[in-house]
């Protein structure tokens, strides 16, 4: 789980630049915002004449908390459970770690400071048969949530700002640097394992005029080495993420469209290694990512909507690579007060790997509730 890396800071500054909420589903500001629910995803893999199924469920939890006008608090967990069947059935349950940040608007509405850090009591170390299915969990082409449960003690740091140029135009900054917590990963060793370190640089743009929001993003990730028993013997390479992002506004229906293009420098090798001591590793391959959301607001307090997605994932010497995954699916928010939200997602997912070698579909459903207090 990964929610306070930088993709918390990307939240915060858009937060900053305006972005708006689905129609008729704006709320006041509450003391705190309880989020929970479930989440379940499976695939069906055909390769070489064999059909084997891996799925996950997920029960996330997530609670913010404003603590002053310019203060808030977030914590995350989830509980989770993998199940890989072929053969014979094999599974991977276990805690996810706790994730707690503090985000200070050092400026309000123009400087923020988050501060983050795990809480290390996630199932980190695994046996055999654990591990057979964490390293089909770790595949970036399968997308699941919860690929590792739990790491060591994670801190995160980062600084962001946002200023607005004339009446259309937001531009905003940030940087980030998350340390990565040392921990054994076999339950039969002693072996430390201390993944990468990353740094972060972001830089958004908005234009926002009547109905239309349009954004561009640029990040930067450098990676430091990763080791084993205190030694170098792997380095990461560096990633460029290009994203556009624009939202058109035309009652009762909305429009939202989301491109990425991901760009990932070679890895390197300092002594050979397994894959198993490379899980603790996000990988990329180079990737395109894209995702159209059509909103229908039939009332102010229910909204249906239709999802399209593609994705293409290049070349990769960690990871499953030449894939294409279509996705299509249908989702409904209602709104039974201003207190309860309920948001429901449910998508089919098909595609291939391996240049065609590898056969792919499976589900996508989320059930959330969002509770504000």
């Amino acid at each position: 789980m990964h929610a306070f890396k930088f993709k918390c800071l990307l939240i915060l500054i858009g937060w900053f630049l305006n972005a708006s909420a689905q129609p008729g589903f704006n709320y006041p500001a509450r003391l705190a915002t309880i989020s929970t629910g479930a989440w379940y995803r499976s695939w069906t893999i055909t390769i070489d004449n064999q059909r084997y199924q891996i799925s996950e469920q997920a029960y996330p939890l997530q609670i913010n908390s404003p603590v002053t006008d310019q203060l808030s608090l977030i914590f995350s967990t989830s509980y989770a459970n993998a199940i890989l069947s072929q053969n014979t059935r094999e599974q991977l349950p276990g805690l996810a770690d706790g994730k707690i940040a503090a985000f200070y608007q050092i400026i309000p509405h123009h400087l923020l400071l988050n501060l983050g850090g795990s809480v290390p009591y996630g199932k980190n170390q695994f046996n055999a048969e654990q591990m057979t299915v964490a390293e089909i969990l770790y595949e970036n082409v399968l997308n699941f949530r919860y690929n590792r449960f739990g790491e060591g003690f994670d801190v995160d740091l980062g600084l962001a700002t946002a200023f607005q140029a004339g009446r259309h135009f937001t531009f905003g900054l940030g940087t980030a640097y998350l340390r990565k917590g040392e921990y054994k990963y076999f339950e039969t060793s002693d072996s430390k394992y201390k993944p990468a370190d990353e740094i972060s640089f972001n830089l958004g743009i908005d234009f926002q005029r009547d109905s239309l929001l349009v954004r561009f993003d640029w990040l930067g990730k450098l990676y430091t080495k990763t080791y084993l028993e205190g030694q170098p013997f792997f380095q990461q390479g560096n990633q460029t993420e290009f994203a556009g992002y624009c939202e058109m506004q035309f009652f009762p229906f909305t429009l939202n469209l989301a491109l990425k293009e991901v760009l990932k420098q070679a890895n390197e090798f300092y002594e050979p290694v397994t894959n198993f001591f490379l899980q603790g590793e996000n990988f990329i391959n180079n990737s395109f990512f894209s995702k159209a959301i059509l909103y229908y607001q039939t009332s102010p307090s229910l909204a249906l909507s239709a999802l399209f997605g593609f994705d293409h994932f290049g070349d990769s010497d960690l990871q499953l690579g030449n894939a294409r995954i279509f996705s299509s699916g249908i989702g409904l928010k209602q709104k039974f007060s201003e207190k309860i939200l309920t948001d429901l997602q449910i998508q089919y997912l098909n595609g291939s790997a391996l240049k065609g070698e590898m056969m792919l579909s499976g589900w996508d459903i989320q059930l959330m509730f969002h509770l504000r207090i």
